[in-house]
């Protein structure tokens, strides 16, 4: 028996199995382009503040999340979401007192060539904070809007 061979045989269907197949362009659906996020801040909870940070963050998990799975990004079509619900706890306030002062919260709503998308996430972590939400939030979002896109592809066919 031939060990090298068995050995690239087993690395070809790890990487196959892995995305990394689709990465290099050999799967048909990588040719599949995402919306970019067109985020804006609609507030529809008293305790809800805006924050500057959180508009980017989400936009760079999003797409780090389409890189990563082989997929670009549009730089011309969009998906109109905003952002419904954001409240962090002060850092040293989480720090101290963890769960006890409450949780960080982010929601996003919007639409992708009219159907609904929405995605949210909440941490009572004491070390993770606004960042690690975003970065949740961007990637639920990148499924949510994967699906709505391949929706559309395959009614296209």
């Amino acid at each position: 028996m031939n060990t090298f061979r068995t050995r690239v045989a087993c690395t070809a269907l790890l990487l196959a199995a892995t995305g990394f197949a689709r990465a290099a362009g050999t799967d048909s659906s990588a040719t599949l382009q995402l919306p970019k996020l067109a985020l804006t801040w609609h507030c529809t909870v008293k305790d809800c503040t805006e924050n500057d940070k959180v508009v980017p963050l989400i936009q760079q998990a999003y797409a780090a999340a389409a890189t990563k799975a082989g997929y670009s990004v549009s730089t011309t079509d969009s998906a109109a979401l905003e952002i419904t619900d954001f409240r962090q706890r002060p850092p040293a306030v989480r720090a101290t007192l963890g769960l006890f002062a409450g949780k960080d919260r982010l929601a996003v709503h919007g639409s992708f060539h009219g159907q609904d998308i929405a995605a949210s996430d909440s941490s009572g972590n004491v070390i993770q904070g606004m960042n690690h939400l975003c970065e949740s939030v961007g990637r639920k979002l990148y499924v949510a809007v994967l699906a709505k896109a391949r929706e559309d592809q395959s009614a296209t066919k």
